[in-house]
């Protein structure tokens, strides 16, 4: 698995993260550990919606180096004040693998039911429900 530069900022309610890698992707907590748990979590969701709405993902993850050096990066710290860099597991996308499941037949007509209506495949109705298990 990849890992992506965290950037952690003290807030008036405790600690922000933000993933210069991901920009729109943040959250927050009242403590350095909550936050860092969550950030996991937010990625991976941030990760699935540009996979579902076909947004685009970074060509590499930037190095703590490369996000010092970034101007943008330099501008943000200079507003919010010291921060600290950690480096957070990223759940990219990877090869697809067929596989052989065992469902409950009437299960898997509502899965078909509520994937079609949502225009996505039982597939891709699966994998996200899979993923938001995983998440929460």
């Amino acid at each position: 698995m990849s890992k992506t530069v965290a950037v952690i900022e003290r807030t008036p309610l405790g600690y922000g993260v933000s993933f210069p890698d991901f920009p729109c992707a943040g959250t927050s907590a009242a403590t350095v550990e909550e936050v860092l748990a969550r950030a996991e979590v937010t990625l991976d969701a941030h990760i699935d919606a540009i996979m579902r709405y076909g947004g685009e993902m970074p060509n590499h993850m930037r190095s703590v180096e490369e996000i010092i050096a970034d101007p943008d990066h330099r501008e943000l710290i200079e507003e919010v004040g010291p921060v600290t860099y950690a480096l957070v597991e990223v759940p990219l996308p990877s090869k697809s693998v067929r596989v052989n499941v065992t469902l409950d037949q009437s299960l898997l007509k509502r899965i078909d039911h509520k994937a079609k209506s949502l225009g996505e495949s039982r597939s891709g109705f699966l994998a996200a429900a899979a993923r938001a298990r995983l998440s929460g």
